[in-house]
């Protein structure tokens, strides 16, 4: 009895010990095509700029330029409440347009601050339609990509708060003005718990 007593208690101590083990796993903990997250992150900015290369590559004028055009990066607003670090963008859109070896990227948000003063621009409005052309026309742009984040929480039908991301990129003809192409990257965030002004 007393050795059934000692390999049962064995047998409870063992389950429990590997019952709490926790496992660690090298999955992505971000997934490719997730569309409800937690944050927005580095590796959705760069998701979202990879698909966006794919399309301008497929679609709109890039697509059909005998030789790459040069296009200027002139930055994505945040037009939200929520602290993103918006340099990502231009980093990733630097990495992934050079490696589509049909794109040549310059970046206004890397001009010195001179620049901005001899040409009478606000640094912080570089993202728009009419800053963009006109610094791509100094600067020799064929093209120019910029864009806007919104955030805004709304109710789901239980009245969980839930955030929703949205970014729209735009690019410009310089010499016309005329957006060739648009594309936009939406989440809605899943955990609004505990955060505070929400």
């Amino acid at each position: 009895m007393k050795r059934l007593a000692l390999i049962v208690a064995l047998c409870v101590i063992a389950s429990t010990f590997f019952g709490c083990a926790r496992s660690v796993t090298m999955q992505n903990p971000q997934p490719a095509n997730r569309t409800q997250v937690a944050a927005y992150t580095p590796e959705d900015i760069d998701r979202a700029v990879q698909a966006w290369m794919d399309d301008i590559m497929k679609f709109g004028p890039v697509a059909t330029s005998p030789e790459p055009p040069l296009v200027g990066f002139c930055g994505i607003k945040n037009m939200g409440r929520e602290h993103i670090e918006m340099q990502e963008f231009e980093r990733a859109f630097k990495y992934f347009g050079i490696r589509t070896g049909k794109i040549r990227f310059t970046s206004a948000t890397d001009l010195p601050d001179n620049f901005f003063e001899q040409h009478k621009f606000q640094k912080s409005v570089v993202a728009d339609k009419a800053t963009a052309v006109q610094i791509g026309k100094i600067l020799g742009w064929k093209y120019s990509i910029y864009g806007e984040l919104y955030s805004k929480v709304e109710p789901d039908a239980r009245g969980n708060r839930i955030m929703y991301y949205e970014v729209y990129v735009y690019m410009l003809n310089i010499e016309t003005g005329e957006e060739v192409w648009n594309s936009r990257d939406k989440f809605a965030l899943n955990n609004l718990k505990g955060r505070v002004g929400w």
